[in-house]
C-alpha cells in the first residue's frame, strides 16, 4: 500500500473497506505474475490481500470448490 503513498502523496482510500471486507470472510488475491510483470513488491500490498501463482491457478482452485468466475466488463 506504500505504492500510492509514494506515488500521488496520499494514503490508499480503499484500505479500510479491503480491511472491513475481510473481517466479515471476504477474501482477496492478486495475480503474482503480475507483480512480477509490473514489477510491483509485495511488500506494497495490503497485509490482507494474498498471492496466487497465477490468475490462472486462483481461478481454477476456487472453481474446484464451487465458486463462479463471473466477467463483469462491459463487452
Amino acid at each position: 500500500m506504500m505504492m500510492l503513498m509514494k506515488k500521488y502523496g496520499i494514503k490508499n482510500p480503499n484500505t479500510d473497506a479491503i480491511k472491513a471486507y475481510k473481517d466479515q470472510g471476504i477474501e482477496f488475491y492478486i495475480c503474482g505474475q503480475n507483480l512480477g510483470f509490473f514489477n510491483l513488491p509485495a511488500k506494497d500490498l495490503a497485509p490482507e490481500i494474498d498471492i496466487s501463482i497465477s490468475a490462472k491457478t486462483a481461478l481454477i482452485t476456487l472453481d474446484q470448490l464451487g465458486y463462479t468466475y463471473m466477467n463483469v466488463t462491459e463487452d
